[in-house]
């Protein structure tokens, strides 16, 4: 796991003052560069180099470093009450296009205007079918998205895939009878029937998994999933980190309690 590596060389090279570019893992020792905890001091001879503490990096605490993180993470979506959603449109009249707006002035906007919460639906503005830089951008920075995945289409799925890129908050819906891909068939998803029933059973369950979404600081989906960077949900798991990785002076209970803020509580 990178971020147990980057723990470990951090707190070594806090003790040591440096390190050896050969005992440090290039992605490591490229993070501990590009985030200021170091500097490269080539070798007069032989290859490699030597990784010197900063003072940035003498300073550094696990406390300041999980904070920073979920600032950084959470300022986008802080700044931006919008909820971006991502349907499959069809053509003006088509089966695809009335079920989708249904879906959409039905159930998905009362229930974010209950929340408060900006809808963005791009083919109310833009030419369908069209994924313009516009889009593009509300796909990365609203706070939420909610992305129907009936059908599997395809500029729906790419959308999809954009924003699990940059770990935010996604609610998935479908239409029973779409069989999702396996990879994020167990995610956050709603499968709904087409019916007055099922569109019932859907608006009751989608405003708490909107709720869910917006309070959870894990984004799994397959590609958080694959680079391994899960972002750290509870305080149990700050412990553990602490306890695994950490030396045990570097912080105090108090220390942990002052971390465990409302920005990442559950």
């Amino acid at each position: 796991m990178e971020d147990k590596d980057f723990y470990n060389a951090i707190f070594s090279l806090k003790k040591e003052g440096e390190l050896h570019s050969a005992f440090v893992p290039q992605n490591i020792a490229n993070r501990l560069l590009s985030e200021g905890l170091a500097v490269g001091v080539h070798d007069s001879i032989g290859n490699g180099y030597t990784l010197k503490v900063t003072e940035r990096g003498k300073n550094f605490t696990i406390k300041n470093y999980i904070k920073t993180t979920m600032d950084l993470v959470n300022k986008d979506s802080s700044e931006n009450n919008k909820c971006f959603i991502i349907t499959p449109i069809g053509e003006t009249n088509s089966e695809t296009r009335k079920k989708a707006d249904a879906i959409i002035r039905t159930i998905i906007k009362p229930i974010l205007n209950e929340l408060e919460i900006e809808p963005v639906v791009p083919h109310e503005s833009n030419e369908p079918g069209s994924i313009t830089s516009e889009i593009i951008n509300e796909i990365i920075d609203d706070k939420l998205v909610i992305a129907n995945l009936t059908g599997l289409n395809p500029n729906v799925m790419y959308e999809l895939a954009i924003r699990h890129s940059f770990a935010k908050p996604v609610v998935c819906i479908f239409e029973k009878g779409t069989k999702l891909p396996f990879d994020i068939k167990d995610d956050r998803a709603i499968e709904y029937e087409n019916s007055i029933a099922g569109v019932g059973d859907l608006q009751e369950k989608l405003k708490g998994m909107i709720l869910a979404a917006l309070k959870q600081t894990v984004i799994n989906n397959p590609v958080t999933r694959a680079k391994k960077t899960l972002l750290i949900t509870t305080k149990e798991e700050i412990h553990h980190i602490i306890d695994n990785y950490m030396d045990e002076h570097t912080m105090t209970d108090e220390d942990i309690d002052d971390l465990w803020t409302k920005e990442i509580k559950n």
